[in-house]
């Protein structure tokens, strides 16, 4: 799809242009890919980038506003980061075919 995520090199590319990111947007980020997607709760996003609880859900709501003004080609309206009311965020990407190595 038009986004890119490479874990190992620390890799985001979007509509084929590079994205340099914040270390704390990178790891909001890192945390989706690795459940994409699945729905990742606030708290365990907020526990593996921030390590705090619920009480800092501004941070996240930040975060991942930047994240789709980054990344998003309508943040308004995104097809890649969305929200679970009351619950998360759920990345959704497009898979590697099969047989592409890592």
């Amino acid at each position: 799809g038009d986004l890119e995520i490479d874990l190992i090199h620390r890799r985001v590319r979007s509509r084929g242009r590079d994205i340099y990111l914040s270390k704390k947007r990178y790891e909001v980020l890192r945390v989706l890919a690795e459940g994409a997607g699945k729905v990742i709760a606030h708290e365990a996003i907020l526990r593996a980038v921030w390590s705090a609880s619920i009480d800092r859900i501004g941070y996240l709501r930040v975060a991942i506003r930047e994240l789709r003004r980054d990344l998003e080609p309508d943040p308004a309206n995104p097809k890649h980061i969305l929200t679970e009311p009351r619950v998360g965020y759920r990345l959704v990407v497009a898979t590697r075919p099969t047989g592409v190595r890592r």
